[in-house]
Protein backbone atom coordinates (compact mmCIF):
# COMPACT_ATOMS: atom_id res chain seq x y z
CA UNK A 1 0.00 0.00 0.00
CA UNK A 2 2.90 2.48 1.00
CA UNK A 3 4.89 1.17 -2.51
CA UNK A 4 1.94 2.93 -4.60
CA UNK A 5 1.66 6.29 -2.75
CA UNK A 6 5.39 6.52 -2.99
CA UNK A 7 5.39 5.76 -6.90
CA UNK A 8 2.33 8.09 -7.35
CA UNK A 9 3.70 10.36 -10.42
CA UNK A 10 7.30 9.43 -9.46
CA UNK A 11 8.37 11.17 -13.08
CA UNK A 12 7.45 14.54 -11.32
CA UNK A 13 8.33 14.50 -7.80
CA UNK A 14 11.39 11.65 -7.73
CA UNK A 15 13.95 13.35 -5.71
CA UNK A 16 17.47 14.24 -6.44
CA UNK A 17 19.32 14.92 -3.67
CA UNK A 18 21.10 11.59 -1.43
CA UNK A 19 19.21 12.65 1.78
CA UNK A 20 16.01 12.80 0.33
CA UNK A 21 16.47 9.50 -1.26
CA UNK A 22 17.88 8.06 1.90
CA UNK A 23 15.07 9.20 3.82
CA UNK A 24 12.18 7.79 1.34
CA UNK A 25 14.54 4.11 1.47
CA UNK A 26 14.28 4.58 5.27
CA UNK A 27 10.60 3.42 5.17
CA UNK A 28 10.86 0.63 2.72
CA UNK A 29 14.50 -0.56 5.41
CA UNK A 30 12.19 -0.27 8.08
CA UNK A 31 9.08 -2.38 6.76
CA UNK A 32 11.99 -5.23 6.10
CA UNK A 33 12.97 -5.15 9.41
CA UNK A 34 9.28 -5.26 10.89
CA UNK A 35 8.45 -7.96 8.09
CA UNK A 36 11.31 -10.36 9.05
CA UNK A 37 11.37 -10.07 12.73
CA UNK A 38 9.69 -13.15 13.51
CA UNK A 39 12.26 -15.67 11.30
CA UNK A 40 14.51 -17.33 13.13
CA UNK A 41 17.83 -15.40 12.07
CA UNK A 42 21.14 -17.18 13.72
CA UNK A 43 22.84 -13.39 14.07
CA UNK A 44 19.71 -11.42 14.01
CA UNK A 45 17.87 -9.22 11.75
CA UNK A 46 19.75 -6.37 12.63
CA UNK A 47 23.22 -7.43 11.74
CA UNK A 48 21.76 -8.41 7.99
CA UNK A 49 22.31 -6.18 5.02
CA UNK A 50 18.94 -3.98 3.35
CA UNK A 51 19.57 -5.59 0.10
CA UNK A 52 19.56 -9.18 1.58
CA UNK A 53 16.66 -8.43 3.25
CA UNK A 54 15.14 -7.13 0.28
CA UNK A 55 15.83 -10.60 -1.73
CA UNK A 56 14.28 -12.42 0.87
CA UNK A 57 11.30 -10.55 0.27
CA UNK A 58 11.89 -11.10 -3.18
CA UNK A 59 11.52 -6.48 -3.28
CA UNK A 60 13.65 -4.11 -4.94
CA UNK A 61 14.73 -0.81 -3.14
CA UNK A 62 12.50 2.29 -3.88
CA UNK A 63 15.18 4.07 -5.97
CA UNK A 64 15.73 1.25 -8.14
CA UNK A 65 11.89 1.11 -8.50
CA UNK A 66 11.48 5.04 -9.09
CA UNK A 67 14.17 4.65 -11.63
CA UNK A 68 12.48 2.07 -13.48
CA UNK A 69 9.29 3.73 -13.62
CA UNK A 70 10.97 6.89 -14.90
CA UNK A 71 12.73 4.64 -18.01
CA UNK A 72 9.35 2.88 -18.93
CA UNK A 73 7.77 6.53 -18.71
CA UNK A 74 10.36 7.77 -21.46
CA UNK A 75 9.72 4.51 -23.60
CA UNK A 76 5.77 5.17 -22.87
CA UNK A 77 6.33 8.50 -24.63
CA UNK A 78 8.45 7.87 -27.02
CA UNK A 79 6.53 5.01 -28.88
CA UNK A 80 2.73 6.76 -28.09
CA UNK A 81 1.56 4.91 -25.22
CA UNK A 82 1.09 8.14 -23.32
CA UNK A 83 -0.85 10.11 -26.12
CA UNK A 84 0.35 13.93 -25.01
CA UNK A 85 1.98 15.76 -27.88
CA UNK A 86 3.32 18.70 -25.12
CA UNK A 87 5.36 15.87 -23.77
CA UNK A 88 6.73 14.67 -26.80
CA UNK A 89 7.78 17.79 -28.34
CA UNK A 90 10.04 17.97 -24.66
CA UNK A 91 12.17 15.09 -25.72
CA UNK A 92 14.11 15.10 -28.53
CA UNK A 93 15.77 11.83 -30.47
CA UNK A 94 19.07 12.37 -31.35
CA UNK A 95 19.97 11.34 -34.71
CA UNK A 96 23.64 12.08 -35.86
CA UNK A 97 24.26 11.76 -39.71
CA UNK A 98 27.37 9.84 -38.60
CA UNK A 99 27.95 6.67 -36.08
CA UNK A 100 30.09 7.87 -33.44
CA UNK A 101 30.79 5.94 -30.45
CA UNK A 102 28.53 6.78 -27.46
CA UNK A 103 25.95 8.98 -28.14
CA UNK A 104 23.06 9.49 -26.31
CA UNK A 105 19.77 8.58 -27.80
CA UNK A 106 17.76 11.57 -26.34
CA UNK A 107 19.44 15.24 -25.99
CA UNK A 108 19.25 16.79 -22.99
CA UNK A 109 19.09 20.58 -22.91
CA UNK A 110 22.12 22.47 -21.04
CA UNK A 111 20.85 24.36 -17.75
CA UNK A 112 22.76 26.72 -15.89
CA UNK A 113 20.71 25.77 -12.99
CA UNK A 114 20.67 22.83 -10.48
CA UNK A 115 16.87 23.68 -10.51
CA UNK A 116 16.68 23.42 -14.53
CA UNK A 117 18.71 20.68 -14.76
CA UNK A 118 16.42 18.49 -12.73
CA UNK A 119 13.62 19.32 -14.96
CA UNK A 120 11.61 15.94 -14.38
CA UNK A 121 11.55 15.48 -18.09
CA UNK A 122 14.92 16.61 -18.82
CA UNK A 123 15.81 14.11 -15.31
CA UNK A 124 13.55 11.11 -16.57
CA UNK A 125 15.74 11.52 -20.22
CA UNK A 126 18.92 11.57 -18.26
CA UNK A 127 17.88 8.35 -16.54
CA UNK A 128 17.05 6.70 -19.86
CA UNK A 129 19.87 7.82 -22.12
CA UNK A 130 21.55 5.21 -18.90
CA UNK A 131 19.90 2.30 -20.73
CA UNK A 132 19.43 3.43 -24.39
CA UNK A 133 21.90 1.10 -25.90
CA UNK A 134 18.95 -1.58 -24.86
CA UNK A 135 16.22 0.30 -26.74
CA UNK A 136 15.25 -0.53 -30.51
CA UNK A 137 12.64 1.87 -31.95
CA UNK A 138 10.16 -1.42 -33.11
CA UNK A 139 10.69 -2.97 -29.11
CA UNK A 140 7.47 -4.22 -27.41
CA UNK A 141 7.24 -2.55 -23.96
CA UNK A 142 7.43 -6.47 -22.47
CA UNK A 143 10.86 -6.65 -23.87
CA UNK A 144 12.23 -3.52 -22.93
CA UNK A 145 11.20 -4.37 -19.27
CA UNK A 146 12.85 -7.33 -19.17
CA UNK A 147 16.11 -6.12 -20.75
CA UNK A 148 15.97 -3.28 -18.08
CA UNK A 149 15.16 -5.80 -14.99
CA UNK A 150 18.56 -7.85 -16.43
CA UNK A 151 20.79 -5.34 -16.11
Amino acid sequence: MIRSILEYAVQVWAPHHANQRDRLEKVQRRFTLYALRRLPWRNGVWRSSYSDRCTLLEMVSLEKRRTFLQRMFVFDVLTGRIDCPQLREEITVHRPTRTLRNQPLLRIPFHRTLYGYNRPIDRCCRIFNSVSDEYEPSMTRERLKRKILAL
